[in-house]
């Protein structure tokens, strides 16, 4: 088995799948398992003339492009995000559907999950709960829209981030103001969600879904916690997590999202409103869970 881990850079992610390919390999060496990393730019998605599909990929070479024979693999690991992402959507969606080769994530799921107010617009058109949330672009009146997700404090994202990039909590009138401001002149999208209180420290839920789609789907869950007076409750961010036990009703919900943006594999995350009995509620969805 052959497993091309396409990524958007050297990193973590991509070391770590390496890395448990061969510790596989060395469990079950019968299973010839090999893993290839290649970036986001060094692919070439080709549309032939002929109408009974001779599509190709090509592999950028020191001195010529190499043609990627498709049934030399048996699945792609996409780990996409920031640089080159929607051109390596491009790619994937050529290497998924084009060529046939199994990917772990699709290019429609993985670019729902880029957007986080799309990706509650379309959980909460499915009946999902998603958090109280409006999204604007350079709005005149900020009292209004922050009333309208049941005033302050209240949580301000960005459209796009990662580990917690772009999230921060808008706590009184002068913090809010200040910030909305700023991202005002910086003439990008906003979108203010109500705050909901997880408990001391803030934490949340991180449901990874593995086959959503399948009739035996996987589905694995820990805890994570902020750290100090941070709202924030990010791995990346904390380090902090610990094993938990999940709801049926939040394995339902993980696992309706996850079919939802295509299945594949996910990383669901939800929080619980400790002042409302525990309610969970989706606040966004992972394509390329660390």
């Amino acid at each position: 088995m052959k497993i091309l881990i396409y990524a958007s850079q050297p990193g973590h992610s991509t070391t770590r799948l390496m890395d448990e390919i061969k510790k596989a390999n060395k469990r079950q060496p019968e299973k010839e398992i090999s893993g290839e990393v290649v970036y986001v730019y060094d692919l070439y998605s080709y549309c032939s003339e002929n109408t009974k599909g001779f599509d190709r990929v090509y592999k950028r070479g020191v001195n010529k492009s190499e043609k990627l024979i498709a049934r030399d693999y048996q699945a792609v690991i996409p780990r996409l995000a920031g640089t080159g992402f929607d051109f390596g959507l491009v790619n994937l969606r050529h290497l998924n559907r084009n060529l046939n080769i199994f990917s772990t994530a699709t290019d429609t799921g993985l670019k729902f999950c880029s957007n986080k107010f799309l990706t509650c617009q379309m959980l909460s058109e499915h009946g999902l709960r998603v958090p109280k949330q409006i999204l604007a672009h350079r709005p005149t009146d900020y009292k209004e829209l922050i009333d309208m997700v049941g005033g302050l404090p209240c949580v301000a994202k960005l459209q796009r981030g990662s580990q917690g990039a772009g999230v921060f909590i808008l706590n009184d009138v002068l913090a809010a103001s200040t910030a909305l401001r700023a991202m005002e002149q910086a003439q990008v999208d906003v979108v203010l969600t109500r705050f909901i209180d997880t408990g001391t420290p803030a934490n949340d839920l991180r449901i990874i879904t593995i086959g959503a789609e399948t009739a035996e789907p996987k589905i694995f869950a820990y805890k994570r916690f902020a750290v100090d007076s941070e709202f924030r409750a990010n791995y990346s961010i904390s380090g902090k997590g610990t094993k938990v036990t999940i709801t049926d009703e939040e394995k339902e919900m993980a696992l309706k999202a996850s079919v939802l943006l295509g299945g594949g594999i996910f990383g669901v995350d939800i929080i619980r409103d400790s002042r409302d009995g525990n309610k969970p509620y989706i606040i966004e969805v992972n394509g390329c869970p660390g």
